[in-house]
């Protein structure tokens, strides 16, 4: 009868040999994968992060419609690719300015 223990460990080192082998597959298809995309559709965390600005000034511009977005149901979407190309090409030039306009808006 065999040790338990020895059919344990064959057991994980089989294992640890697939995921290794599993990693490598992923790594050499990552690497030659040029079509890689990140997904265009995100929300307004990742909106925030990539425009440097707070989740709530991002709430504003989208009411104001000054900054790209799409409602799905009652949460605000945006798009990528929207996103960058308002910020390379229209973005307020600070927080200071944003409120200045929701100021002016109010009057």
């Amino acid at each position: 009868m065999m040790n338990p223990f020895l059919k344990l460990e064959k057991k994980l080192t089989d294992i640890e040999t697939l995921v290794i082998s599993l990693h490598e597959k992923l790594n050499s298809q990552n690497l030659h994968n040029n079509n890689f995309e990140l997904p265009d559709r995100i929300l307004i965390k990742e909106c925030s992060e990539i425009t440097n600005l707070a989740e709530a000034t991002i709430r504003t511009l989208a009411h104001f419609k000054k900054i790209p977005y799409h409602k799905e149901g009652k949460f605000l979407a945006f798009k990528r690719s929207e996103i960058i190309s308002w910020l390379e090409n229209g973005r307020p030039s600070n927080a200071q300015q944003i409120a200045d306009d929701y100021i002016k808006s109010k009057k």
